[in-house]
């Protein structure tokens, strides 16, 4: 068994394909999912050889892993890659809205993430790790904005366009 983080600090990184293999012959042994926190749990291996764990969605392998560091609980840190959330801000007839304030929050929670502010074409850019987010955007003069829950993949690229109400 084993605990996998995106980070150094002890983010868990729930629902990832773990997949481990002889180390000898190549061959699959287990394939499973990290639960909530990150945890894996693998069938009895045999008690001599060596093996290895892939993380396929992140090209990451952890190798010359014994079979009694497997049943102590192996640690495997990712490193995370980010991925970025991107949008414009307009407002109801189709208008940019430069200056607007846009906060980037993890979901559920709210936990503050970023905060940005619209360039002169409503654009608005942020790096994030994978997760579920909401923004929230808001202005003097326009209603406040707050989108559905939206989830970012490492390396992938969320475009997001928002629309803020004239008050």
């Amino acid at each position: 068994w084993g605990t996998v983080y995106f980070d150094q600090i002890g983010t868990a990184a729930p629902n990832l394909q773990i997949e481990i293999y002889n180390q000898a012959t190549d061959v699959n042994v287990f394939t499973g999912l990290t639960n909530s926190q990150g945890k894996f749990q693998s069938t009895a291996l045999p008690g001599s050889g060596t093996y290895y764990l892939k993380i396929p969605s992140y090209d990451k392998e952890l190798r010359d892993l014994q079979p009694t560091s497997l049943t102590t609980g192996e640690k495997v840190i990712i490193l995370e890659t980010k991925g970025s959330v991107n949008g414009i801000v307009q407002d109801d007839s189709g208008q940019i809205v430069t200056g607007a304030t846009v906060v980037l929050k993890k979901y559920p929670g709210d936990t503050f993430v970023d905060t940005k502010t619209t360039d002169r074409l409503g654009q608005f850019t942020f790096d994030a790790l994978p997760g579920t987010y909401i923004i929230t955007i808001s202005k003097a003069g326009y209603d406040s904005y707050t989108s559905s829950s939206f989830t970012v993949q490492s390396k992938q690229t969320v475009n997001l366009q928002s629309v803020l109400g004239n008050i």
